[in-house]
Order: C-alpha cells, then structure tokens, then sequence
C-alpha cells in the first residue's frame, strides 16, 4: 500500500496556495465581475432583479464549486463545497420563483451571507499558514453581517439593496482570492 500524503493531507499550506495561485486570481477575478453585475445588470435588462441576482449567486456557486474540488485541502474541501451549495440553492429559488415575497427573499439571502460567512471564515482559518488568511476571514465576517442587516430591516429591505449587498460581498471575496495571489506571486517569484 502506497503512502500519497496529499491524500491525507488535511489543512492548507502555503506550497498549496503558492501552486493554485493561478485559480485564486482567475476566481477572484470572476468573483469581482460577478459583484459588479450585481450593480450594473439589475439597471439595464428587463429580467427582475431578482431573477438577475439568483443567476449571479448560481455562477457564483458553480464556480467555487468547482475550485472546492480542486483543493486539496479535506477541510477547505467541505467549507467549499457547503458555501457553494447554499449558493446554488438559494440563487436557483430566486431564478425558479423570481415571484417569491421580499419576507421569504430576505430570509434566504440572510442564511445564504450567514452560511457562506461562516464557511470563507473557516477557510481563512484553514489557509492560516498562508500570510492573507486574515483578509479571507474579514470577507466572511462581513458576509455574516450583511446577513443580520438584511435580517434586521425585514420587510423594509428592497430587492435592490439586497443585490448592492450580494454586489459587496462578491466584490470583497475576490478580492481577499486576488490578495492569495499576489502575495504568493511576491513570495514565489513567479509572475503570473
């Protein structure tokens, strides 16, 4: 029986950040698209802002699904793959029912920050080695609080504010993923 230690491996390290360096820029870039959508688009389709938001948070979702199963950290894995589904979950309600009350719209965006807060700031905790895990950790902490915000105007809340939020968020995690990447690019060298 062969001993391959990255298959056991369990927390991120900086050779792990320092070898995906190139897939944090290309999702943090992503990411910061996708959080300027969720400004500009709302403004200049006919589709509701709703229905625009559910298909930002589903590309969003897809896409950190797909680096969840690149990582080769167990626990960033899972913190990942959760994180992404609660986004594809609640962004495919809002692009299946975009009809649905602002009550029940707010509850769900509120437990998608809420949730996906909770798993960026265990992933900022698991890439500890790596000398940006605190910007990674403040994108979840923020998203977490954009979640007691939007639960605590209730039905005041409008659907363009909740998309201004979902903007912010995005915008703020591709950039603490941007942030991996130079600091690695300094670190290794490499450009990139």
């Amino acid at each position: 029986m062969t001993d391959d230690s990255s298959l056991h491996q369990i927390s991120f390290t900086v050779k792990d950040a320092t070898a995906l360096r190139g897939r944090f820029l290309v999702l943090g870039l992503f990411n910061i698209l996708l959080g300027v959508a969720a400004f500009v688009v709302p403004a200049y389709t006919d589709y509701s802002v709703v229905v625009t938001i559910g298909a930002i948070l589903v590309a969003a979702g897809a896409a950190d699904a797909l680096h969840a199963m690149l990582l080769r950290s167990r626990f960033g894995y899972v913190l990942g793959l959760i994180s992404s589904i609660v986004f594809l979950f609640v962004g495919g309600l809002l692009v299946i029912s975009p009809l649905t009350d602002i009550t029940s719209l707010h509850s769900g965006v509120a437990f998608m920050f809420w949730i996906g807060g909770a798993m960026r700031m265990g992933k900022g905790i698991d890439i500890r080695p790596v000398n940006s895990w605190s910007w990674v950790v403040a994108s979840g902490l923020l998203s977490i609080i954009f979640g007691f915000f939007i639960l605590s105007q209730g039905d005041a809340i409008t659907f363009n504010l909740i998309g201004v939020l979902v903007g912010i968020s995005l915008i703020v995690d591709g950039w603490s993923r941007m942030i991996v990447f130079w600091v690695h690019e300094q670190v290794s060298g490499i450009p990139g």
